[in-house]
């Protein structure tokens, strides 16, 4: 069993504190990076520093969408948050991959950005303690492919113009699976009900306002996707 998962079988049988995010921010203030505790404090400065939620990113031009308990962010920016050089960083880093705490998912060398994931995220931070009732997810590549088969179904469907991809992407990832798979499939449903089709909405509209959750008295066939 690797480091982490012993920590985290702890967290089960002997419980967990909840501290503010400021709170914790000072007392790392007082830790830096090269004392004997140096990966307990990179670890907890990695918790802090990413996303707790679902968030579009851009690099270089490009269009990312930064995970819960992900982060992109160079070198140089975990250097100066931690207070210590980007080689000390980077040896850390390698530290906690080894033991299972976190992975490198890619680096965007052009860009000097390094993509990380906290393993089990919602285990450290207390908001999935059962682990007989696992809430049902979608990897972020699955939920990307989905978006691109909604977004060219849809406007297969619609014919409109495909305008605010982005703002149609950033309300993708907030919708649940089952959600996702409405939303593709009653496209047509939704479509073919509009009394005047100059009103249709665009694709983030038609997320955001979650119109395929609309009822029909009629028994307007859904979309069907294998």
């Amino acid at each position: 069993m690797k480091p982490s998962e012993k920590l985290l079988a702890s967290a089960f049988s002997q419980g967990y504190i909840f501290l503010p995010r400021e709170f914790v921010k000072l007392l790392l203030q007082s830790v830096p990076c090269t004392s004997s505790s140096e990966e307990a404090a990179f670890f907890a400065h990695l918790l802090l520093g990413v996303n707790y939620k679902d968030c579009p990113y851009r690099v270089g031009g490009k269009e990312f969408v930064c995970r819960r308990g992900e982060s992109y962010r160079s070198l140089e920016e975990w250097a100066r948050c931690m207070r210590c050089s980007k080689s000390h960083v980077r040896t850390l880093l390698k530290k906690l991959i080894d033991k299972g705490y976190i992975e490198r998912l890619s680096e965007e060398k052009y860009h000097r950005v390094t993509r990380l994931r906290v393993m089990e995220y919602d285990c450290w931070t207390g908001r999935s303690l059962k682990k007989d009732k696992p809430e049902q997810t979608q990897t972020p590549e699955e939920v990307d492919r989905l978006f691109e088969e909604f977004w060219e179904h849809y406007h297969s469907v619609t014919r409109m113009d495909k305008v605010n991809k982005y703002e149609a992407r950033k309300e993708w990832v907030r919708l649940t699976p089952e959600e996702r798979s409405l939303a593709t499939g009653r496209a047509s449903v939704y479509y073919g009900h509009l009394k005047n089709t100059r009103f249709c909405r665009q694709a983030s509209g038609y997320i955001s306002g979650k119109c395929f959750l609309n009822e029909y008295e009629d028994g307007f066939s859904e979309d069907v996707f294998d």
